[in-house]
This record gives C-alpha cells, structure tokens and sequence, in this order.
C-alpha cells in the first residue's frame, strides 16, 4: 500500500524501530554533550522531537530507556572495536603497536565511551541503575576481550594476559579522557604512551 504522495507506506514495526532510533540517538548525544544528570526525558523529547507519550510507550521510565542506551553504546563500540581489529587469520600480518594503541585512544576516548563513563559514574551511587548496568558492562568486557584473543598484535600473549593488556589501556584513556578537560597535559599524554608501549612490550607483544 502507498501513501497519498506514492511512497510506500512504511509499516508499524518500521515506524517503531524509527522512533526508538531517535530517541536512543537524542540521549545518547544529550548524554555526551550535558551529561547524564541533566540529560531528563523532556531534554530527550525535545532533541528527537517526539512527545514524551512516545517515549513511554517503548521505555516505561527514564531508566529502563537509559539501560537501552547503555546496550546500544556497548554494541556500537564493538563493532567500531571490531572494524579496527577483526582480524584474527593467524596469517595477518600485525600493524605497529603503537598505532594499535593510538587506535585504541581514539575509540576510548570518543563520545560512545563518554556516555559509558557517565552512565557508570552514576551507577556508583544509583543501585536500580548500577543493578541493571553491570550485565551490560561485564557482557562489554567479555566481547572485548574476545577480540583481543583475535588480535594478531597479541598472538604470542597468553588469555591472561591479552585481558590484563586491555582493561588496563581502557582504564588508562578512560582516566586520560576525564583529567584532559580539566587539566590538559600534552607531553604527559605522550609519555603515557610510552609507559603502554613499554608495558606491552615486558608483556611480550613484539614491536613490529
């Protein structure tokens, strides 16, 4: 069936998933621009212009719609995660490690890992959303580590010790992305790669 104007109409189930990719969409950028405490519904509503009875009729309550971000954020990180290091054929050849690293910077200090920041920082002192979120987050750091055991970079390494390597990357860009707004430090940034290389390397990654 068309519309009055020949395009066809689009179905429920398209009008649906259209909504609820505006709203995800409206707090996720609501969440990385004004953060999570002042990201209410009726900011998102009116970034996704949508009525609130919209946003309740797919999300019951503000919470229930900001686990759906954190599960989106997660998704969308893996797979930007997955885009730069999928490759897992034994026969890759490995890039230079510390452009690895910088690659990992980049991801983990873009606006998706902002909103993971910010939810998880409010967790700490939110038990429904810490309740909740921590399935979401534990799911997130399995499937990273799940592609670091991929990562040819980190082939020679033990499981042990590929998972050490990057939650300990991750905490160190998740800290550089919250002291840089405040207290900028260039070379300090610099060194810290450095440090990571170094790390990596006494862990027996190969520089290439």
């Amino acid at each position: 069936m068309s519309s009055p104007g020949g395009a066809p109409r689009r179905t429920q189930a398209q009008r649906r998933a259209t909504t609820i990719g505006a709203l995800l969409d409206a707090a996720i950028t609501s969440i990385a621009e004004i953060g999570y405490a002042k990201t209410t519904v009726v900011e998102i509503v009116t970034r996704a212009g949508l009525s609130q009875g919209a946003l309740f009729r797919h999300f019951p309550t503000r919470l229930d719609l900001m686990i759906a971000v954190a599960q989106e954020v997660g998704e969308r990180q893996i797979s930007s995660f997955t885009a730069e290091f999928g490759t897992s054929s034994a026969e890759a050849t490995p890039r230079d490690m510390r452009e690895a690293v910088l690659l990992v910077r980049d991801l983990a200090t873009s606006d998706l890992n902002i909103v993971l920041r910010e939810l998880a920082f409010h967790a700490r002192i939110d038990e429904a959303l810490r309740t909740r979120l921590s399935p979401i987050l534990e799911n997130y750091y399995a499937q990273m580590t799940l592609l670091a055991d991929g990562m040819p970079e980190l082939r020679d390494l033990t499981a042990a010790r590929r998972r050490t390597l990057v939650l300990v990357l991750i905490a160190a860009f998740d800290g550089e992305a919250l002291r840089k707004p405040l207290a900028p430090d260039p070379d300090a940034d610099t060194a810290r790669i450095d440090m990571l290389m170094l790390l990596a390397e006494s862990y027996g990654v190969t520089p290439s």
